[in-house]
């Protein structure tokens, strides 16, 4: 039997007490956090640490993390704080084996107006598709 992982590390750097204090409030209880329906039963569904004297903040996993929750948060707390930011985490998602197509990843932009997620599967085979088109409009 083979595992499925999705890695990610990034951190906000530079947190101001009220900052921290409004992540901490949120982590606990995400009352100002967009968090996605089918999502919200696995709140936070991700790893963080405060650091660097609470002011930084790390998200990772630890085998799994979800990467819609992460963006949900950030970009409540770029909404809040940091209108002029752009938060940008890439993803690794891997295989205990070598499982045809188990592997990509793909990454998340955030800003306060925005969350755009760019995953390599899709983004490949939308490519291919174009180019496929291509070859027989020739």
């Amino acid at each position: 039997m083979a595992n499925n992982y999705r890695d990610f590390s990034q951190v906000i750097r530079n947190l101001k007490p009220k900052e921290y204090k409004w992540l901490s409030e949120q982590l606990e209880s995400p009352d100002e956090v967009d968090v996605p329906e089918d999502e919200a039963d696995f709140w936070p569904g991700f790893q963080v640490k405060f650091e660097d004297d609470n002011t930084t903040i790390w998200f990772y996993t630890v085998e799994h993390g979800n990467i819609h929750n992460v963006a949900a948060f950030v970009h409540a707390f770029l909404k809040k704080f940091r209108l002029r930011e752009v938060f940008v985490m890439n993803w690794a998602d891997t295989c205990s084996k070598p499982r045809i197509e188990e592997f990509g990843g793909g990454a998340i932009i955030i800003s306060a107006k925005d969350i755009i997620v760019i995953d390599a599967y899709e983004l490949a085979y939308q490519t291919k598709a174009d180019l496929l088109e291509e070859l027989r409009n020739e």
